[in-house]
């Protein structure tokens, strides 16, 4: 509240001038200062220039001002019966309009026709925020004082911008914005939580548009220690994959200690059973996605491919087949590795891969002393046929040679995808992988000719 005030010597009057100022405009409220004189005419002026003129109003308000600026201005009175005059003078300054701090937009839902989102609530000292939600530009929804919505009759294969604009009551604003594709007709993308155990875990889902109800395979990938699913998942090429091959992909999120990174309990030492979770998802899936129980497949890269190996034993009458990548088996857990039946196992390494080191390390075994198990477990020719991959991109420093160990008993083949050269990541997804092949691609061509029954 500003106060100010005019007194003139002997027969003159107090115009008592109260401004209250925002960030584009000032509150102006006065009072009569001719007690019971009833007939008052008033004008108000603004750097000299005369706003308006008012009679018998005891306020009035200054609008599209700039922020951040000084004003000065008067109000006269004259009584208009007995023609007494008085003035107040006034000076205010409109706050600097900062904006709203920052917040993102999240998708939990994508469909063809429709998206699901919520998102953050910028931190605003003042108090409550509104938000105005647009679609290509149109207000879709106008001063919403909730955090999540969803919008409707969307056009398939089609690409959108979502912007929110966060409003507080004194007038700043923050805007995010969200581009997004909707998925084709049928298909659905969505980020799911759930309690398991005691925790509160998060899956990530797509179903492709060609399920009509049938029962699909299943491919569930595990990320990489330190590994955001969501909203990564949105993009990735595993999805496009999904949708073209005809499988469900299932994308679980680990967790993570306090004050450390998501990880998978790859070791066997951590205080969650991650392969409970995983086995209660893959029920999920049969029991509420119509995912096919004799086509499940794991894959994961480097703590996701530790937990793959580990998933392998753990839960083999449930997986026909697994693809891990740059992830191999904790020395704790090494020697008592044992399974009943072949394990088909398609995998993927690089050779200069220092994170994961292909011939072993202080905690984990190498990929030859696995093949050692492996070789007369899955009752394959221990004498595989080596192909050299043709060097597609030679700019990415690696090239990819083939080791194919042949079973005719079983369904138990391996397939080894040596990367020469190559560093610490996913053949064809990460930016520095090598790029002669797609993982995604090889690992699929692999899995979807297995049914655990064949094993």
């Amino acid at each position: 509240m500003l106060f100010f005030g005019c007194t003139k010597e002997s027969e003159t009057y107090i115009l008592e001038v109260n401004v209250n100022p925002s960030f584009d405009k000032a509150e102006v409220l006065w009072t009569n200062p001719f007690d019971n004189e009833f007939s008052v005419r008033y004008q108000i002026f603004l750097n000299d220039e005369m706003i308006t003129e008012l009679e018998n109003e005891i306020s009035y308000t200054l609008l599209d001002l700039p922020n951040n600026q000084a004003f000065k201005g008067y109000i006269t009175a004259v009584g208009l019966k007995d023609g007494r005059t008085a003035r107040g003078d006034f000076s205010f300054k409109t706050p600097k309009r900062e904006p709203l701090g920052d917040f993102d937009i999240s998708i939990v839902r994508l469909t063809g026709d429709e998206i699901v989102f919520t998102w953050q609530s910028p931190v605003v000292p003042e108090g409550a925020v509104v938000y105005d939600i647009y679609l290509e530009d149109s207000l879709i929804y106008k001063d919403v004082n909730v955090r999540n919505n969803s919008i409707g009759e969307l056009n398939a294969e089609t690409p959108y911008t979502l912007a929110i604009v966060a409003k507080s009551m004194q007038g700043r604003q923050s805007e995010a914005s969200l581009s997004f594709k909707s998925l084709k007709e049928g298909a659905v993308l969505s980020r799911n939580f759930d309690t398991f155990g005691d925790l509160i875990r998060e899956y990530c889902i797509y179903q492709p548009s060609g399920q009509h109800q049938q029962k699909l395979p299943l491919v569930i990938f595990l990320h990489g220690f330190g590994g955001i699913v969501w909203p990564e998942m949105i993009e990735d090429k595993l999805v496009s994959l999904a949708e073209q091959e005809n499988f469900l992909l299932l994308m679980p999120q680990a967790h993570a200690k306090p004050g450390s990174e998501p990880g998978w309990d790859a070791h066997n030492f951590l205080p969650w059973d991650d392969v409970a979770f995983i086995n209660s998802l893959i029920d999920r899936m049969i029991g509420s996605y119509n995912a096919y129980d004799q086509q499940v497949y794991v894959s994961g890269f480097s703590n996701g491919g530790f937990m793959t190996f580990f998933l392998s034993q753990q839960i083999e009458h449930r997986i026909a087949a697994i693809a891990p990548i740059a992830g191999l088996l904790d020395h704790t857990l090494y020697p008592s590795y044992s399974l009943q039946k072949p394990m088909p196992l398609c995998y993927f390494h690089g050779t200069a891969d220092s994170t994961v080191t292909i011939n072993g390390g202080p905690h984990h075994a190498s990929f030859d002393e696995i093949l050692e198990y492996f070789i007369p477990h899955n009752e394959v020719n221990p004498n595989p046929i080596v192909t050299e991959l043709p060097d597609i991109n030679i700019y990415d420093g690696s090239t990819v040679t083939l080791f194919h160990y042949k079973t005719s008993i079983s369904s138990g083949d391996i397939r080894f995808y040596r990367i020469n050269n190559g560093n610490h990541s996913i053949p064809g997804r990460h930016t520095w992988a090598n790029k002669d092949i797609s993982a995604w691609k090889e690992m699929w061509k692999f899995f979807k000719t297995r049914k655990l029954s064949d094993k």
